[in-house]
């Protein structure tokens, strides 16, 4: 495929639990950025979760138009990737299989997410102008190692799912800033968000991680994160408490939420600040569990850490930043990025294909 210079033009969907977000990438810039909030009482007005594709195309479509661009008019599109059957990290072109396999999520998965809706509706923005559509790195990106698979009972394997197009993302970001290639990089990657993942990447690789909606890693704003074998038998065996009530329990009213009664973390530590003994219980305990999480994952890499890296919405909290680096500085370099770089790994992954650089993959 023969390079082309500047002139891309990559249209960027993704599709989250309350929001959508949408960009508009002229190859390495970011023309604009936007995201439509929805609420509980729109959400609710749809069944299924893919009877809101056309709704959040309708969305996507008045962002555009705000700025006088014909949204169908993109050189390609790219979606954020859902929860489709375990691939290799990259960039994949949509296809009748990701779509079948998305729309089935539940059946494996035993979930939805809102992230299943982006193939589709790249594809929907693609497909009128014979354009490519794609996804990159989506959270069912499944690197690990043989050992990392163990869980403890046979039978039972350890899933990779996990914050895979942030953590590549950053991982790509730090090994620039060190200047040497991914491919020699030690990076052990906290995200920290709605969801939590803690991640070792050696050479490019996610050799091991906390499955961010499995119950495994730190507790977060409302999910319980791994625990004790006994507390989940009697979640699990509580009266009138079934499957999915449980695993909504799990994901839902625990963590800061469970000790606190908010999932706010700056509220949170507001009341610490205060006085208030729970939340500074709470918020302390949220930065240990991370931490320990941090250490376990040096220990994959032996010790051999080039960067901790910590990122996701949490990291912008400079208090609970201060209290990881405080137990896991002796790693070594502490690197805090918050937020996210989703966006832009969508675009550049895109990108990286457009101009030749790497070859979409074929999902099967």
């Amino acid at each position: 495929m023969k390079a082309k210079v500047e002139a891309e033009n990559i249209l960027v969907l993704n599709p989250g639990s309350t929001s959508t977000k949408a960009a508009w990438f002229r190859g390495d810039r970011a023309l604009w950025e936007d995201e439509e909030e929805h609420s509980p009482a729109e959400l609710g007005a749809f069944k299924a979760l893919f009877d809101q594709l056309p709704w959040r195309c309708r969305a996507v479509e008045a962002m555009a138009r705000r700025r006088g661009l014909d949204p169908f008019g993109a050189d390609a599109v790219v979606g954020r990737g859902g929860l489709m059957k375990p691939v290799p990290s990259g960039v994949y072109a949509v296809n009748r299989a990701m779509l079948r396999d998305l729309r089935r999520s539940r059946r494996r998965w035993e979930m939805e997410h809102a992230s299943n809706l982006g193939a589709e509706m790249a594809l929907r923005f693609a497909r009128p102008g014979g354009r490519p559509s794609f996804v990159v790195d989506p959270v069912t990106t499944d690197e690990l190692e043989p050992l990392a698979r163990l869980s403890g009972i046979p039978g039972a394997r350890r899933q990779s799912l996990m914050h895979a197009l942030n953590t590549k993302a950053v991982c790509r970001w730090a090994a620039a800033k060190a200047g040497k290639p991914l491919s020699r990089c030690r990076f052990v990657v906290a995200h920290l968000g709605g969801g939590a993942s803690v991640t070792a990447v050696r050479g490019g690789r996610m050799v091991d991680t906390t499955s961010a909606i499995c119950g495994q890693g730190p507790f977060t704003a409302t999910r319980a994160g791994s625990l004790p074998s006994r507390a989940v038998l009697d979640v699990a065996f509580r009266k009138g408490m079934d499957k999915d009530k449980a695993m909504r329990f799990l994901l839902t009213e625990c963590g800061l939420k469970g000790y606190t009664g908010t999932d706010k973390l700056p509220e949170v530590e507001k009341r610490m600040r205060r006085g208030d003994a729970p939340a500074r219980l709470a918020f302390q305990g949220l930065a240990y569990q991370a931490s320990k999480e941090i250490c376990g994952h040096a220990a994959v890499l032996q010790g051999r850490v080039d960067a901790v890296i910590l990122t996701g919405g949490m990291a912008r909290d400079r208090a609970l930043a201060g209290l990881i680096r405080r137990r896991v500085g002796f790693l070594g370099k502490f690197l805090v990025l918050p937020g996210q770089l989703e966006t832009r790994a969508l675009a550049q992954g895109a990108l990286r294909v457009l101009r030749g650089r790497e070859k979409a993959k074929v999902y099967r």
